[in-house]
């Protein structure tokens, strides 16, 4: 996403390395392109998802949703590896808050995962 500045797209390099049978681990990490709690536009930060199962712990300006997850599932089948980066704001440092925010964006993924 933060190559391609377009979370739209994300699915041409998935559908590409699928069609050529390369596809065999895959990582959410979320990105804005607008700055953030998290950092400046396009940082690699690992932004939340824009909207998770428990709101208090998305970030709305991410790109990463669980519409992009649910693109991808007809791509994965193949995968050894799914895995999620998400991170936290620093200014935000209590550690249960972090494992919370873990929590909420691990199962909105696998929600989004088994959706479809």
């Amino acid at each position: 996403m933060i190559e391609l500045r377009d979370p739209g797209r994300v699915i041409d390099h998935v559908t590409a390395a699928s069609n050529a049978a390369l596809l065999r681990a895959l990582t959410f990490s979320g990105a804005s392109e607008i700055a953030n709690d998290f950092g400046d536009a396009w940082a690699d930060m690992h932004l939340p998802f824009a909207a998770t199962i428990n709101p208090a712990y998305q970030e709305p300006t991410s790109g990463m949703t669980a519409d992009h997850v649910r693109q991808v599932v007809p791509y994965i089948e193949d995968c050894l590896f799914l895995a999620l980066k998400t991170n936290w704001p620093a200014n935000r440092p209590e550690p249960l808050e972090r494992a919370a925010s873990v929590e909420a964006n691990f199962a909105t993924m696998v929600a989004a995962l088994r959706s479809t």
